[in-house]
């Protein structure tokens, strides 16, 4: 569209109609600042959200009560004996005393003068290693790297071979009194120095079984590491020769982190609250950050999530040894008189609970029996109502202003699409007022010079 920009009325049109257009958007700017704080609301609404799931999470892994089913297995020296225990294992103390190590059976061969020159041998020998076997073919142009290459192409045959010091070396991967054995009707081996004239073995360290006793009982494997079937749910590994004890039990640390981990996370979510609840809003913010305190100040949802989080703490559990967290070291903290709701542990008293009945420690939390609800079951059910993601109370909010910035900006667009026709019509009102002008001109100049030359005339 042509628009005259105040060639013949010398206005500034083109400033006239931006301060005229910006009256006509100020309902936009009110509702911009309307979508601006449904969307601070939100993202407030989505970090209370995400620190309830946490909670959540910490929660539910409570509930599922195999954590406080965990055992640990402490040795004194570890340089001796190390062990892991799983819930099968029973609490006791065992006396651990190495006097061997189980071996791997190697071998060595003969010294050679160079690993890559042909060593001019040909024929076939066999390596046998329990149930497994393997030929091995070797050419009169194979170099002793080639032969200990041929050894390893041999799958499944649990031998390694290897070069040291210009030697071959063949040794068992198991540990144990087993020993390889050899057959050489071409005297390969022999050559290599495994085996001498008499086809006896050149042994570089013999297989021997592991030797332990515990508590005193003789004990012989043939292996070091993950003996599974001397103490039940206990793996042990030895390390040396030497002697340790061996304490079985409830592992506490574990348990302890757990409860612990929940009890951060409860209070990372209170003191989330309390900042929301509490701060004031900034009258004339300069950020984002200020922009947002203060909207969930009083927030009567914010109150009510804190306070059935507290009432559902303290809920007490009939016919239980513990059933009221106090009992096992868990308490508000007394620093503000329990206004804030934080929770505080005892760390002594709780270890103390977990060590000397992890049962009930468990049934507090995670006891699921008709109306007999844990501490964990009873907050994740709660926090589960909260955050479910088709009809939670907090998802449904984050939802509603999902629907109210849709509806603004749908409110938004047909005010632009609005204000664009305005502007056409600014713009063809002072156009028209241009033209108008630049005809009363040129009728002016007209007129001027028919006057000027009557007057002329009667001169």
């Amino acid at each position: 569209m042509y628009r005259a920009g105040g060639i013949i009325s010398g206005l500034d049109t083109h400033t006239l109609i931006d301060q005229l257009m910006q009256i006509e958007r100020q309902p936009i700017a009110t509702m911009e600042a309307r979508r601006k704080i449904y969307t601070h609301r939100k993202n407030l609404w989505n970090e209370i959200n995400t620190s309830l799931l946490s909670l959540k999470n910490r929660a539910y892994e409570l509930t599922k009560g195999n954590i406080f089913e965990k055992m640990s297995a402490i040795s004194s020296d570890e340089n001796v004996a190390t062990a892991k225990a799983d819930k099968k294992a029973l609490p006791g103390t065992y006396r651990i005393e190495v006097s061997n190590l189980a071996t791997n059976h190697s071998v060595s061969g003969n010294r050679v003068n160079d690993i890559y020159e042909s060593l001019g041998l040909a024929g076939e020998f066999t390596i046998k290693n329990g149930n497994e076997s393997a030929v091995i073919t070797v050419d009169s142009g194979d170099s002793l790297r080639d032969i200990r290459n041929k050894i390893n192409a041999k799958e499944g045959l649990g031998i390694a071979a290897s070069i040291i010091d210009n030697r071959l070396i063949l040794t068992r991967d198991e540990t144990g009194a087993a020993e390889m054995g050899f057959e050489d009707p071409d005297n390969i081996l022999v050559n290599l120095g495994i085996l001498n004239e008499s086809n006896e073995i050149n042994v570089l360290q013999k297989g021997l079984n592991a030797r332990f006793k515990v508590n005193g009982l003789d004990l012989e494997r043939s292996s070091n590491n993950e003996i599974s079937d001397v103490l039940e749910g206990v793996n042990l590994t030895l390390t040396n020769i030497g002697e340790t004890t061996l304490e079985v039990g409830v592992d506490v640390d574990a348990i302890y982190s757990q409860i612990e981990g929940f009890v951060k996370q409860y209070n990372s979510l209170i003191d989330l609250i309390n900042t929301r609840l509490s701060e004031e809003k900034v009258k004339i913010p300069q950020t984002e950050l200020e922009e947002r305190r203060g909207l969930l100040r009083g927030d009567i949802n914010l109150i009510s999530i804190k306070g059935d989080l507290r009432q559902n703490l303290y809920t007490v559990i009939p016919g239980l040894e513990y059933n009221l967290i106090t009992q096992i070291g868990l308490a508000t903290t007394s620093e503000d008189y329990g206004k804030t709701g934080r929770l505080e542990i005892d760390e002594e008293k709780l270890k103390e609970a977990i060590k000397t009945n992890p049962q009930a420690v468990k049934d507090l939390f995670a006891i699921n029996d008709g109306d007999r609800k844990g501490i964990a079951v009873i907050i994740n059910e709660q926090l589960h109502y909260l955050t479910r993601p088709a009809d939670g109370i907090v998802t449904g909010r984050l939802q509603n202003f999902d629907s109210a910035i849709r509806d603004i900006d749908k409110q938004i667009q047909i005010k632009e699409d609005r204000l664009a026709d305005v502007e056409k019509n600014y713009w063809a009102k002072f156009t028209a007022m241009e033209k108008a002008l630049s005809t009363m001109y040129n009728q002016s100049q007209w007129l001027t010079a028919q006057l000027n030359q009557i007057s002329s005339s009667w001169s």
